[in-house]
């Protein structure tokens, strides 16, 4: 599903060249070209599949390995990520790279729930996602995160091909196609996202953008602050697991690095129709608020949810930090990945690129694992600081089943609690949906469990 590769070339007199530079022989082993090389090229073949176990085993087994899978092989193989991350790149993918956006989600702890698809230009080289893919091919993702970065207003950031030379591809088209088969997907509803500088300034007219995002262009350049402040405003419901699932966005702050390497001129939104304004722009000096940067959309009939964000995920910082500082990010990731992502697509361990020494940078619940479990799973937070601790366990009226926790707890990565789905009088609970609630403070942070007995 992901082809690795890379050329070397030799000549007649033993001189050797190669793509990506730092190969002088044939590597032995992927791993040892990877790090001469610093990463290798990366193709991805869109979904990614986890193959039945016996099919792989036959294809290790054949001389070729150029095999059809059975009927039965089919059956025992499944998709493996819920979220497709669509991204321009300037150059071919290496396989040690990532964007800021994909590092928040290996932070998060769902490096192995994403498929990226790369594109080297916007629309006029054919390659974007909807000149390569079908719709039907990506009816598993519940999540696209359509990721245009500091793109600017060129004129092909969303092509809707009504031009051979600049636009072949009409992607435009081919989300709300797929907005309109959210139903019929594994989750059985879909989310798109859309971020970057410029976007909107591009095509304001888009029914993409106007009808189905319910986002208007208020100004093509926020004038507040060249580094703005962005502010939560509100909460959001979105459409959940069969049923509404509110985020709360109020009072949630964080810094935009918008003045280097060029000044960045982000887009002041509006919302429209049902559509609702989460976050706004803020004058850090001032404290006064203009207009949207994210505007929010939700379809019950259609079974969708959109966000827009007018800045590019590399820029947000936080507040008076250096740029590259990852609690903002995560928090606004962590809290929309919880309610627009099925229940079986929970954030595994985080990746190992923190620095495991120190303390956690925010207090936060993961998904518990195995989910859906029987009958033990075990559920992980992570403590920014010393504090008192309550793990508990609700059913879904709100009824307390279990205290896992009560009681003082150091800082830490990683802090394991096994429940055996006993409530607290040493009785079996039934099968059904479960939810472990962390209260740290005033804090509180919710996840749901799945009990099948």
């Amino acid at each position: 599903d992901v082809l690795h590769y890379f050329w070397l070339a030799t000549d007649a007199g033993g001189g050797t060249s190669s793509l990506p530079l730092g190969l002088t022989s044939v590597p032995a082993t992927r791993g040892e070209a990877e790090i001469a090389t610093g990463g290798l090229f990366e193709v991805s073949f869109l979904p990614t599949i986890d193959w039945d176990a016996g099919f792989l085993g036959r294809i290790d087994a054949d001389p070729h390995g150029k095999l059809e899978p059975t009927e039965q092989e089919l059956q025992a193989s499944s998709q493996a990520a819920c979220i497709l991350y669509v991204n321009r790149v300037n150059a071919r993918r290496r396989s040690l790279q990532r964007t800021s956006f994909t590092y928040t989600l290996d932070m998060l702890g769902y490096g192995d729930a994403y498929d990226v698809y790369d594109h080297s230009g916007m629309g006029n080289t054919n390659n974007h996602l909807g000149g390569r893919a079908t719709v039907e091919q990506a009816q598993g993702y519940s999540l696209i995160v359509y990721d245009a970065g500091a793109a600017g207003p060129s004129g092909t950031i969303m092509p809707e091909g009504n031009d051979l030379d600049v636009e072949k591809v009409d992607q435009a088209s081919w989300f709300r196609s797929w907005l309109q088969q959210a139903a019929l997907g594994e989750a059985g509803r879909a989310t798109l996202w859309v971020l970057g500088s410029d976007v909107l300034q591009e095509k304001p007219n888009n029914p993409l953008y106007t009808s189905d995002m319910g986002v208007m262009l208020e100004t093509t350049g926020q004038a507040l602050d060249v580094n703005p402040e962005v502010e939560g405003v509100t909460s959001f419901a979105f459409l959940g697991s069969g049923t509404a699932c509110d985020v709360e966005y109020s009072g949630d702050v964080f810094t935009l690095n918008g003045g280097c390497p060029v000044v960045r001129d982000y887009d002041g939104l509006g919302d429209l129709g049902s559509a609702v304004v989460t976050h706004r722009f803020r004058s850090p000096q001032q404290g006064v608020l203009a207009e949207a940067t994210i505007v929010m959309n939700t379809d019950a009939v259609g079974r969708w949810n959109t966000i827009f964000q007018s800045h590019p995920w590399f820029d947000i910082v936080e507040p008076g930090s250096v740029p590259g500082s990852p609690q903002s990010e995560e928090l606004l990731l962590s809290k929309t990945l919880q309610c627009v992502l099925p229940l079986d697509c929970a954030a595994g361990d985080p990746t190992d690129v923190r620095e495991r020494s120190s303390a956690p940078p925010r207090t936060v619940l993961h998904a518990n694992a195995p989910n859906p479990f029987n009958p033990t799973t075990t559920i992980r937070f992570d403590l920014a600081q010393d504090a008192h601790v309550r793990l508990r366990i609700f059913d879904v009226s709100g009824r307390l089943v279990r205290t896992l926790v009560a009681a003082p707890r150091r800082a830490g990565f990683d802090q394991r609690v096994l429940w055996n789905g006993m409530d607290d009088g040493g009785r079996r609970v039934p099968s059904g949906v479960y939810v472990s609630r962390l209260e740290v403070g005033n804090r509180v942070a919710t996840r749901k469990m799945v009990l099948m007995q």
